[in-house]
């Protein structure tokens, strides 16, 4: 019974040294490019690039021996559709978006696999795996995060997906760093397991 108390008063110090409002390199005049660490284990982070302009993502947040891990809350867009095409002779994914216009240059992850499909120009991508559980979609460029879909281990079908991209807010970005090293009130990205010392987020001390 002692040992779990002392657990919990040890994770509890720890989660208060890292909760707070951090900014990127200490600049705590913008609020674009910063990150909320709240006690609850969740976290909120305002991010800001040339591409995608300013957005927000949320999620979860864990520290195991000093090293800070955020998973992003995959958003499930209402609006996209999941189309049963039925049997043909080769099986395929079609993509298209909420004005059935082909959308290539997608990436389809398959069943939570490293490996990947692209959708080609006309939006398609041809199946090898033989069951099909879920498909996630990003956009293969900026990794944008762009929906999930459940397909219940089907079997031999193709499918048609439908991305609303009028509902879809900009929710992923590969150049956000989801894993820190922390150092007093700075956190350090890391690449790779190792520090980026070049950039860091600056714990606001008020």
């Amino acid at each position: 019974m002692k040992k779990i108390i002392v657990m919990i008063v040890i994770i509890t110090v720890y989660s208060c040294k890292s909760t707070g409002t951090y900014y990127w390199n200490g600049n705590t005049s913008s609020d674009k490019n910063h990150l909320v660490l709240d006690a609850d284990s969740t976290f909120s982070y305002n991010w800001s690039n040339h591409i995608a302009g300013n957005f927000k993502i949320e999620g979860k947040w864990k520290e195991i021996n000093n090293i800070l891990y955020l998973k992003e809350n995959y958003l499930k867009f209402k609006n996209n559709k999941l189309k049963d095409l039925g049997l043909g002779k080769r099986r395929y994914i079609s993509v298209v978006n909420s004005d059935k216009i082909p959308m290539s240059a997608l990436k389809l992850v398959i069943n939570n696999n490293d490996k990947f499909l692209t959708t080609d120009f006309d939006g398609y991508c041809y199946l090898t795996t033989e069951v099909l559980n879920s498909i996630k979609v990003y956009d293969a460029d900026t990794n944008y995060f762009l929906g999930e879909f459940d397909l219940n281990n089907s079997t031999l079908k193709s499918y048609e997906l439908m991305i609303d991209y009028k509902t879809i807010s900009k929710s992923f970005c590969n150049d956000c760093p989801f894993e820190f090293k922390r150092k007093g009130n700075k956190l350090y990205p890391l690449k790779n397991n190792k520090i980026d010392k070049e950039y860091f987020f600056l714990k606001d001390i008020e």
